[in-house]
């Protein structure tokens, strides 16, 4: 049943024209649209994940763990924030030789102006995954190039939080 569905569904992209079973995989996660299932859903198999109805932004957003869950959640409630969005933006980085895209996961622009750019990952991996700091340093240095905010949430606490 499994087989049949993923089947039926990359013949449904082809024929829409959203994948191109002769192209390059890169190519595709490049041109992808930031709020497309090809990026958010990209470890849904992993972590709980599923869609959430945001009345401050008048959209569904899908995530993609509890944590952002509970972001999503935050961000909602807090009169800080004038609006929030899921993968605001892909940045390319070098990681061992080779091209990497990376989808941070939110943007959120506070009530006072200030545009952040927020990416949740759990402490250790902040430590531990080279691939993980390759990542986080190419988010700062775009975040310090725009002019905009760069939060790292390494905690469920800190997800729960707003300034």
């Amino acid at each position: 049943e499994h087989k049949r569905k993923n089947s039926e569904g990359l013949k449904r992209a082809i024929v829409e024209g959203r994948f191109d079973p002769g192209a390059n995989s890169r190519k595709a996660w490049a041109n992808a649209p930031l709020n497309s299932k090809f990026v958010s859903g990209k470890y849904k198999h992993l972590t709980k994940c599923g869609k959430y109805h945001s009345k401050k932004n008048g959209s569904d957003m899908y995530y993609e763990s509890s944590w952002e869950l509970a972001r999503m959640e935050a961000l909602e409630a807090s009169a800080n924030v004038a609006s929030y969005m899921r993968i605001p933006c892909r940045l390319t980085y070098m990681f061992e030789g080779k091209q990497h895209f990376y989808f941070p996961d939110f943007g959120v622009l506070y009530a006072d102006g200030v545009f952040a750019i927020e990416e949740i990952k759990p402490k250790h991996w902040l430590t531990t995954h080279k691939q993980t700091k390759a990542k986080i340093r190419k988010l700062k240095a775009h975040c310090l190039q725009a002019g905009y905010a760069c939060h790292v949430l390494s905690t469920l606490e800190e997800c729960q939080e707003v300034a």
